[in-house]
């Protein structure tokens, strides 16, 4: 039987499950990565960052694009990110799925709704950043079009990450 999730934008009520998320999300990349590809140090720190109160503030901004994906009342997904204004640029922060329901589409769905969100609001690129040990993601974003523009040595935490970007629209102005 396939189970039907839906996409939704967070809310101020997210927060407490929100973070749990992150945090399982937080932990399943440490178990995929390892300590080289993402240390203990950047768990405890990124846990810590992602606390409910966190959510809170980010489902009141004014720019937000911030969506989550629910199953049966729970949240199983959680993409993070940001309209820079007239710019024409959106940053996707944070996308994560509970490690239990992947492979159902969420983390995809996710990546469209944010692409279609920063399009529709005038963008013209979509960027994120990714970690290269995450072969399922780095999958995830070469499908949709997104490109590497640069691979930062030694960046964050002191390890490797990916600079990807994806044109939504070649005519800005």
């Amino acid at each position: 039987m396939h189970r039907r999730f839906i996409i939704r934008a967070l809310e101020m009520e997210d927060a407490e499950e929100a973070s749990k998320l992150s945090r399982r999300v937080l932990r399943s990349i440490r178990e995929e990565c390892g300590e080289e590809g993402f240390p203990e140090r950047a768990i405890f720190h990124e846990s810590e960052l992602h606390s409910p109160d966190y959510y809170r503030i980010v489902a009141s901004e004014i720019g937000k694009a911030s969506f989550v994906a629910e199953l049966d009342g729970r949240l199983v997904g959680i993409a993070l990110g940001r309209i820079h204004g007239r710019a024409g640029i959106a940053h996707l922060s944070w996308i994560g799925v509970d490690p239990k329901y992947r492979g159902l589409g969420i983390g995809e769905s996710l990546l469209l709704t944010f692409i279609d969100y920063a399009r529709s609001k005038g963008c013209h690129k979509v960027t994120l950043y990714t970690l290269p040990c995450l072969r399922r993601a780095l999958r995830l974003y070469l499908k949709h079009g997104f490109v590497p523009e640069c691979y930062l040595k030694g960046h964050w935490w002191n390890v490797d990450y990916i600079m990807f970007s994806l044109r939504v629209r070649r005519n800005y102005g």
